[in-house]
């Protein structure tokens, strides 16, 4: 949980540059071969799944 403007500021700043390498990801993606491109679906969802928790926590902290 976010408690303080710093840490809000750190979040915002780690969720654009998840952001940034979520679509780095999905425009590889598409050069992958089948078996490249499982690990790279699976490194993606695991950002995603980060994104929404970094997400949650910037709402949270904006709600204060």
């Amino acid at each position: 949980m976010i408690t303080n403007e710093r840490q809000y500021k750190i979040t915002k700043n780690q969720l654009i540059k998840m952001n940034e390498a979520i679509n780095s990801l999905k425009s590889k993606k598409l050069q992958l071969k089948s078996g490249a491109e499982f690990f790279a679906n699976i490194e993606t969802d695991a950002l995603l799944s980060e994104k929404v928790n970094l997400e949650k926590q910037i709402l949270e902290y904006e709600k204060l």
